[in-house]
């Protein structure tokens, strides 16, 4: 038992510490050349927003549209209606004189519908460059600007992925949201690192029109109704995974809002979790088995110890270690992208996690239903 422990303790800590510091190392130009390729930049950004029921949302994202900086940017945002059944679309209607925008309506050609929005924005789109948001974010003024430099220094680049960030409040649901954000965007910062990216955005992300078509879109997922952001990341890989890029920068930020509910909190992880099962990246599974298995190993330990199972020093060396690692996750991360120092909510986090993970493990083995629709994971 002593030895499984040790497993445990050991690989949690070292691959979530090296994934880490591989994040706080990262840079393209130390991975990655392509230069021989010659390709050029970004002459426009289509930029795509797929919403649903969203009209508690859309004047915050709209208003900050209209305030990006598009200095010297040729820009078009395509709306795709997924089905709404409120005034989501009047309300966008209003902006059609203060933003290049183009306005459709999703036609159901599968079981996901954020797939089809972007299948059929992407259609529509004049350039060869895509960047999607969600109708719930905010982005960074310089949101379209940092996408911009990026692509103009790395045009090679045919998949990238942007940082998201959950807005800072002050209850413990929300903070285990914001803090578990932070942690899970690090770790796959480090596995671009790694040549081995697995962590996408869909509220965040770029790619070419090319490199879409050239896979395919989401042939072959189509049947799973959330994905559209792993899943085409893993076949851009299949493709080059050295042209597969995380923009590490803050002023590529967009930002969220939590979810309000325990509830509603532990259906959206559990969703993902889903997703994951079904993703082909083995770093991606090691790294949820690492974190699950510390859950129950951190739970259990108080236990083990009272029936004398574990010694006193191996009982402090499961908790010193999870809290080590999970403190240089967090530095790391606000480091880089400037992020509020919230220490005061490490400690209660650290404790009340690793029930959330076994919460959202058994939640992931039934089927969720996620803002009205039952979602499917299996083939039609």
């Amino acid at each position: 038992m002593i030895v499984l422990i040790l497993v445990v303790v050991l690989g949690y800590f070292f691959i979530i510490t090296s994934l880490s510091l591989e994040a706080h190392s990262y840079r393209p130009e130390r991975y990655f050349n392509h230069k021989k390729l010659k390709l050029n930049p970004p002459t426009g950004f289509s930029v795509l927003i797929c919403y649903r029921n969203e009209a508690g949302n859309l004047l915050k994202l709209l208003n900050a549209l209209v305030d990006l900086n598009k200095d010297r940017l040729d820009v078009e945002f395509i709306f795709i209606n997924d089905e709404s059944t409120d005034h989501s679309e009047s309300i966008i209607n209003k902006f059609s004189s203060r933003l290049n925008m183009i306005n459709l309506n999703r036609v159901k050609q599968s079981a996901s519908g954020k797939k089809d929005c972007i299948e059929q924005g992407i259609a529509k789109s004049k350039f060869s460059h895509i960047v999607t948001i969600d109708a719930d974010c905010t982005p960074h003024k310089n949101w379209l600007q940092s996408y911009k430099q990026f692509y103009d220094s790395y045009p090679e680049a045919h998949f990238v992925s942007g940082p998201v960030e959950i807005r800072s409040k002050n209850t413990l649901n929300e903070q285990l949201q914001r803090l578990e954000m932070k942690a899970l965007q690090l770790t796959g910062i480090g596995a671009y690192g790694w040549k081995k990216p697995f962590l996408a955005n869909g509220a965040n992300m770029s790619f070419t029109k090319e490199v879409f078509y050239q896979v395919n879109g989401y042939a072959g997922n189509n049947h799973i109704s959330s994905g559209d952001d792993i899943f085409l990341l893993e076949k851009c890989c299949e493709v080059d995974s050295a042209r597969c890029y995380f923009i590490k920068d803050k002023d590529a930020l967009v930002f969220t809002e939590p979810v309000q509910t325990l509830h509603n909190t532990i259906n959206q992880r559990a969703r993902w979790a889903q997703k994951g099962t079904h993703t082909s990246s083995i770093l991606n599974k090691l790294v949820a088995v690492q974190v699950l298995f510390m859950s129950v190993l951190f739970i259990l330990a108080p236990f083990l110890l009272w029936m004398q199972l574990i010694s006193i020093e191996l009982f402090l060396t499961i908790y010193f270690l999870k809290l080590i690692a999970d403190y240089i996750s967090n530095f790391i991360y606000d480091h880089h992208f400037k992020g509020h120092k919230e220490w005061k909510w490490l400690l209660p986090v650290y404790f009340t996690y690793p029930f959330l993970v076994l919460l959202i493990t058994y939640k992931s083995l039934f089927k969720i239903t996620w803002r009205g629709r039952s979602l499917n994971t299996h083939p039609q």
